[in-house]
């Protein structure tokens, strides 16, 4: 087993790359917030300034980036196990049992996440120095902020970065060894349709208790401060429920949000694909959802605390948590509409023997991009919005009023751009040759 582990790692690096881009960025992620929150608390102990204001930006910025990075390291082993599917099927062909290719799933995303962790974790050592000095010249800030080296949130970062990508692997391994040695014969896509009954549960237990997270906030407390982190915990337990019933969720949304795309060939095309596999689009869905969902109510909620006059609603604060979550989701939308794509070799073959042109198949892989960043563009903005009708209530302020149009339209936009543009260049390198329907990697 060990010798086949060897063996793919080896040859068949391109299958891991997505896999290694996302835990990789995730831990540097992780790292660095964690790195920024302990330095402010050991300076906190040595310093005679007060660090408690730095200590509960950075806590508020650490967890909203924490969550986005082990959110996205989680999606995207799961998405890679379940697109090798058909390697585990021709493995059963030959003899192999379902534990058997359990195990080999798990090894190798094992030791994939563990080379990406360590990395990532290092690379961010330096880049929390530099962002250390750009804090210390925050009038906010201490002006004796700087970066402390310790091994504390490395060690924190290494090991949770790597046991959640451990974790989906060993989730989605379940299915992997149930793949049925026909489906290698076939060359059929056996995948589960229906949920099951394991993400049935964890995602309705989520779902509710984002629901409950609103309804408390929205009853219960009437300080704007308190009540900004009820949006993040509400939107956040709500995305966890979101991305567990993925295909359930998105499928309506996705049915909905594609219909001004069904007035050309081209889009009835990819809205009706987008729509039979709700699955693959989640995959593109899940990382635009968690963007906007997160970005909207925190924005929303703070701009509307500052205008109450709440101290501590730092807006410097706020637009480098964007920065960072905006930034890891364009990887996260990138990296996931490109896998998904490439996967897709032999069906975008089959579109070229039915006749279709090259640029007639890449213009459906990207409309199909873009149907998928609108429907977590979409989905994110539900969530924000109930997150915020709950600091709208406990706080009194107009929930109209607290509303961004620019903000939401940009950051679909920007969501939409970045899934176009790596859906074009995917669908350029996959096309290839269209009479090899079938291409052994």
């Amino acid at each position: 087993m060990n010798g086949l582990v060897g063996a793919d790692l080896r040859h068949r690096t391109g299958v891991f790359v997505g896999t290694f881009v996302a835990v990789g960025f995730g831990a540097a992620l992780f790292s660095l917030c964690a790195a920024l929150f302990t330095s402010a608390i050991i300076l906190n102990g040595e310093s005679s300034e007060d660090y408690v204001g730095p200590i509960a930006v950075f806590a508020t910025m650490g967890a909203i980036s924490v969550f986005a990075s082990l959110f996205v390291v989680a999606s995207t082993v799961a998405l890679s196990v379940e697109q090798r599917r058909a390697d585990m099927a021709l493995l059963r062909s030959v003899g192999a049992t379902p534990r058997q290719v359990r195990r080999l799933v798990i090894r190798e995303m094992g030791v994939v996440s563990l080379v990406a962790t360590v990395i990532g974790t290092l690379a961010a050592l330096p880049v929390a120095d530099a962002m250390a000095g750009v804090f210390a010249g925050i009038d906010d800030m201490p002006s004796e902020f700087e970066y402390r080296r310790h091994i504390l949130p490395v060690g924190v970062s290494l090991a949770a970065t790597w046991l959640v990508a451990v974790l989906a692997a060993m989730t989605s391994a379940r299915a992997a060894g149930a793949a049925s040695p026909a489906e290698a014969m076939t060359g059929s896509d056996g995948a589960p349709r229906r949920l099951g009954i394991t993400r049935w549960v964890i995602g309705s237990i989520f779902t509710a208790g984002g629901v409950a997270l609103i309804i408390v906030s929205a009853t219960t407390n009437d300080d704007p401060g308190l009540a900004i982190g009820y949006v993040f915990m509400a939107s956040a337990t709500a995305l966890i429920g979101v991305s567990m019933l993925g295909p359930v969720v998105v499928r309506p949304m996705a049915r909905l949000v594609s219909l001004p795309f069904r007035a050309t060939t081209t889009g009835s095309i990819a809205a009706m694909n987008v729509v039979a596999d709700a699955r693959r689009t989640a995959a593109t869905a899940g990382p635009v959802a968690l963007m906007t969902a997160i970005n909207v109510g925190m924005v929303q909620a703070t701009v509307a605390a500052n205008d109450m006059g709440t101290e501590g609603s730092q807006m410097w604060s706020l637009w480098i948590m964007i920065a960072i979550s905006v930034g890891f989701a364009a990887i996260a939308v990138v990296n996931t509409t490109a896998m998904t794509i490439v996967r897709r070799r032999t069906e975008l073959a089959s579109l070229r023997l039915a006749g279709a042109t090259p640029a007639q198949t890449r213009r459906s892989s990207q409309t199909e991009a873009v149907i998928a960043a609108l429907t977590g563009s979409a989905i994110g903005v539900v969530i924000a919005t109930a997150a915020c009708w709950a600091f709208a209530v406990a706080t009194g302020v107009s929930l109209i009023g607290m509303f961004e149009p620019a903000l939401i339209g940009g950051l679909a936009g920007f969501a939409m751009v970045l899934a176009a543009g790596s859906a074009h260049v995917a669908a350029r390198r996959a096309i290839g040759d269209p009479t090899l329907l079938v291409e052994v990697e």
